[in-house]
C-alpha cells in the first residue's frame, strides 16, 4: 500500500518497521503526512442514500467511498489515500467541497464494496430519472432522446416518427447529475467536458430482467451552458429484415430483387438522416444471405446483429476507417460487402475497385434524390468511367409521418394548393385527409411512419451518359423517362389514398 516514495517520510515519523505497522499505525501515519483527520470506521454504516448524488459508478471509479454529507461539505475516504487524481476528479465533480480522511484500505474496500453491490437499493432517485427516460424511449420506439442544457437546467425531448417532442426538464444539478451518470454508463471521461465524445450504453428494465436488452449510441457535445446529450437508439426489434415487409410498390420490388443478383457492382441506398437506410440495407442482406456466400459489413457502429454475417465496427481512434477496413478485408475472399456510410473520397475509391474486381457492394450516402449520388460519388473524387461500368442501381427513400386512424378528417383542399401538388385534373368532390389530434396520437394527428421510394436503375443509356459526365438534372430526367417513379410523386400517391397528410408531402419531397 505504501510507495516507495513515502517509506523515508513514515520513517521520519517513527514508523521503522513499516512491514509490521497495524491499520492503525497506517492512518495516524498517513494522517500526519497528508495533514487530515483519521478513522478506522470499525462501526461505521454506508449511507446508501449519498448514492443520489454520488453514484456507485463514479465510486467504483475512484475507488472512494462517501461517508457524511454536512450542507456544503462531503466527506469521503479513498482505498488509496495518496491517489491525487482520483480525489481532483471528485473535487472537480462536485459544487461542494470535498473532505478527505484517511482509514484502512481494508475497511474502505469493504464499504465500497457495499456501496456499488447494494443491487436493491442502487437506483437512486438520479438512476430512477435515468431508468425512467431510457424505458420511455424503448417504449415510445423513440429514434433519439436529447438532453440539452439551458441557463436554468436541462431539457429533455424524443424524436418520434421523425418529429421532436418535449417531454420534461430537470433543474442544473439533477441535470449534471443525470449526465454524469450516462456518461459512467457510456464508459466515457466524465471530468473531459471541453470535447466531443462518443459511446455506447446498454439498458434492460431492472423490473423485468428478462426483457431484451436494448443498445444506445450516445454523443456529447459541449454547449455554452454544460454539455448536450443524444442518444440513437438501436434496437434490433424494430429493424424489419424481410423485403417483402418494406412498403415498396410491385414495380420497385421486382426491379430491386433482380437487380440485387446482379454477380457484381455497386448499388447504393440515398436520403437524409433517419430516413431508414440501414434498415433497407439489412433487408437486402438478409435477401442475399446463404450459406454459400460470405458476407461482410463495415459499420459505425454495428447497429443490428445478423446471424452467418461478418460485421466489422469502425474505430477511427485506432486508424480502423472505412477505407483501411476495405482494403484488408478484401483478401478475406468476400461475395457482398457493405460500407455502412461512404463518406471521404478514400472510401468511395475503395468501393469502387471493390465493385470492379467482382464483388457486389452496399453502401448508402446522403443526397437529395437517387441522380444525386451519381454526383456525390464524383466530387469525392471517383472515376467517371469505373462509375459508369460498376454502378447498378440507386434506391432514394423517405420515410412520411402516417395519418392518426382514430382522429382521421377528410376536409376540401383549395385550387391553388392542388395544383402545387399537380392534382388540377381531381373532380370536384376530391377530399383529402389529415388528423385532428387525439389521445391515442398524443395530440400530433400522426401514428407510425411509411417508406416511399424512387429506383434509379443503371441501363445502356443512362450508363453512357454517366460517362459522358452528364449533370444531375439531365440523369434524372432521362431516368423518368425510362420509368422511375420519383420520390414526390410516391409521396402524392400516398397522399391520394389518405395515408399522409400535405405538410408531409411537402417537407420531405
Amino acid at each position: 500500500m505504501i510507495s516507495e516514495d513515502i517509506v523515508p517520510l513514515f520513517q521520519e515519523l517513527g514508523f521503522a518497521d513499516i512491514a509490521s505497522m497495524t491499520s492503525q499505525d497506517f492512518c495516524q501515519g498517513t494522517a500526519a503526512l497528508l495533514g487530515l483527520d483519521a478513522s478506522l470506521l470499525d462501526s461505521f454504516e454506508i449511507d446508501l442514500s449519498l448514492k443520489n448524488i454520488f453514484p456507485p459508478e463514479l465510486a467504483a471509479r475512484c475507488q472512494a467511498v462517501p461517508l457524511t454529507r454536512k450542507r456544503d461539505h462531503l466527506c469521503v475516504a479513498l482505498v488509496d489515500p495518496f491517489d491525487a487524481k482520483a480525489l481532483a476528479l471528485l473535487r472537480f465533480m462536485f459544487e461542494e467541497s470535498i473532505e478527505q480522511i484517511v482509514a484502512p484500505p481494508e475497511r474502505v474496500k469493504e464499504l465500497l464494496d457495499c456501496y456499488c453491490s447494494s443491487e436493491n437499493s442502487s437506483f437512486t432517485p438520479v438512476a430512477d430519472h435515468l431508468e425512467q427516460l431510457l424505458e420511455h424511449a424503448v417504449t415510445t420506439q423513440a429514434s433519439d432522446l436529447h438532453l440539452e442544457p439551458s441557463e436554468h437546467g436541462w431539457t429533455v425531448r424524443y424524436r418520434i416518427d421523425g418529429l421532436l417532442q418535449e417531454h420534461c426538464s430537470f433543474s442544473k444539478s439533477r441535470g449534471k447529475a443525470i449526465v454524469s451518470r450516462m456518461k459512467l454508463m457510456a464508459h466515457l471521461d466524465i471530468a473531459e467536458q471541453r470535447r466531443a465524445q462518443d459511446g455506447r450504453l446498454e439498458y434492460r428494465p431492472r423490473n423485468n430482467l428478462n426483457s431484451h436488452l436494448a443498445a444506445f449510441r450516445l454523443a456529447t457535445l459541449p454547449t455554452q451552458f454544460g454539455e448536450s446529450l443524444v442518444l440513437r437508439l438501436l434496437d434490433r426489434r424494430a429493424t424489419c429484415l424481410d423485403l417483402e415487409q418494406l412498403s415498396f410498390t410491385p414495380t420497385v420490388r421486382t426491379a430491386l430483387l433482380e437487380l440485387l443478383q446482379e454477380p457484381y457492382g455497386l448499388f447504393i441506398v440515398t436520403g437524409p438522416t433517419g430516413s431508414g437506410k440501414t434498415t433497407t440495407l439489412y433487408s437486402c442482406l438478409q435477401h442475399l444471405h446463404h450459406e454459400t456466400i460470405k458476407i461482410v459489413t463495415v459499420e459505425d457502429p454495428v447497429e443490428y446483429e445478423l446471424e452467418g454475417v461478418l460485421q466489422i465496427p469502425i474505430n477511427e481512434a485506432i486508424g480502423l476507417s472505412f477505407a483501411r477496413t476495405l482494403r484488408s478485408l478484401l483478401r478475406h475472399d468476400p461475395d457482398i460487402i457493405m460500407v455502412g456510410e461512404t463518406r471521404d473520397a478514400a472510401t468511395a475509391r475503395m468501393a469502387l475497385q471493390a465493385s470492379l474486381t467482382g464483388h457486389r457492394v452496399l453502401t448508402t450516402l446522403h443526397t437529395g434524390d437517387a441522380a444525386g449520388a451519381i454526383a456525390r460519388i464524383l466530387e469525392m473524387g471517383g472515376e467517371a468511367t469505373t462509375l459508369a461500368t460498376v454502378l447498378r442501381g440507386v434506391l432514394a427513400q423517405r420515410l412520411l409521418r402516417t395519418i392518426c386512424p382514430a382522429c382521421r378528417m377528410a376536409y376540401q383542399p383549395g385550387e391553388k394548393l392542388l395544383a402545387s401538388l399537380g392534382l388540377s385534373d381531381t373532380p370536384n368532390d376530391f377530399h383529402l385527409y389529415r388528423g385532428e389530434g387525439c389521445g391515442a396520437c398524443e395530440q400530433t394527428g400522426y401514428t407510425g411512419r411509411q417508406a416511399i421510394f424512387e429506383l434509379f436503375l443503371v441501363n445502356d443509356s443512362l450508363q453512357t451518359l454517366i460517362h459522358q459526365g452528364a449533370s444531375h438534372l439531365l440523369l434524372r430526367e432521362k431516368a423518368i423517362e425510362q420509368g422511375m417513379v420519383p420520390l414526390r410523386r410516391e409521396a402524392v400517391r400516398l397522399l391520394q389514398e389518405g395515408i399522409t397528410t400535405v405538410e408531409e408531402v411537402l417537407q420531405w419531397t
